[in-house]
C-alpha cells in the first residue's frame, strides 16, 4: 500500500481493465493517473475483471483508509467475461451491498457508469444501458456520487482505441476498437473529477 499522506487526499480506484490504462499509449495516460493528478491525490488501485473480484480487492485496501473510492466496473459483467459474471439480479444486490460497505467506512464513494465503447447496434448495447440505470439507482439510494462516464464519452469520436496504436502492456497489445484511447481516458477522468465536490478533498 502507498504511504499515507496528511497533505494529500487518498484516492482508491477499483475497476476493470480500464483502470490499469488499457489502451492508453502510456500508463500515466490512463484515467486513474489523470484523475489523481487533477485531484492532487495519492493513488492506490486494484484491478478486477468483474464485480466479485473488486469486492475482494477492497478487503485488501481498507487498511489504507482511502478518503475517496472510485468504483469503475460493469463492462465485463455485462459481457460475462470468462463466464464468471453474476446473474443480473445478483449483480445489482452485490453492487448495492458493496457501495454500502465502503460508505460505512466514512470514505466518499464515486460510482461510474460504463465507458461508451460500443455502437448502438451492438447486441449488448441494451444491457449496457440497463446496467447504467442500475448504477445510477444504487448511487441515488445510497447517497453517493455518480460520475456519468457513459454520457461524457458517448459523442466522442476519438475516444476509442484503434488497432495499430501500441500500448505498453505485454505481449505488444494494441488498440481494439473498444477500450479507451488517450482521449477517452482523459474524458473518463474529467467526468469523475467534475462529479466530485471540491469540499470532498
Amino acid at each position: 500500500l502507498p504511504a499515507q499522506s496528511a497533505a494529500r487526499p487518498r484516492l482508491l480506484v477499483l475497476g476493470d481493465s480500464l483502470s490499469i490504462g488499457l489502451y492508453a499509449t502510456s500508463e500515466q495516460n490512463g484515467f486513474k493517473h489523470v484523475l489523481a493528478n487533477l485531484m492532487q491525490a495519492d493513488l492506490a488501485s486494484c484491478r478486477g475483471s468483474n464485480l466479485q473480484h473488486i469486492v475482494t480487492c477492497w478487503e485488501s485496501y481498507q487498511a489504507w483508509q482511502p478518503e475517496i473510492v472510485v468504483i469503475e466496473i460493469g463492462l465485463n459483467d455485462v459481457s460475462n467475461f470468462n463466464g464468471l459474471a453474476l446473474p443480473e439480479a445478483d449483480w445489482i444486490a452485490t453492487y448495492s451491498d458493496f457501495v454500502a460497505d465502503i460508505k460505512a467506512t466514512g470514505a466518499q464513494v464515486v460510482v461510474t457508469t460504463l465507458f461508451h465503447g460500443r455502437p448502438s447496434h451492438h447486441p449488448l448495447y441494451p444491457a449496457y444501458e440497463r446496467y447504467n440505470g442500475h448504477i445510477a439507482t444504487i448511487a441515488a439510494n445510497h447517497g453517493v456520487i455518480l460520475a456519468d462516464v457513459w454520457t461524457a464519452t458517448k459523442s466522442c469520436t476519438n475516444c476509442i482505441s484503434q488497432p495499430g496504436t501500441v500500448s505498453p502492456w505485454s505481449p505488444g497489445w494494441q488498440g481494439d476498437n473498444f477500450h479507451p484511447s488517450d482521449a477517452g481516458h482523459r474524458l473518463i477522468a474529467e467526468a469523475i473529477f467534475a462529479s466530485i465536490p471540491q469540499a470532498v478533498y
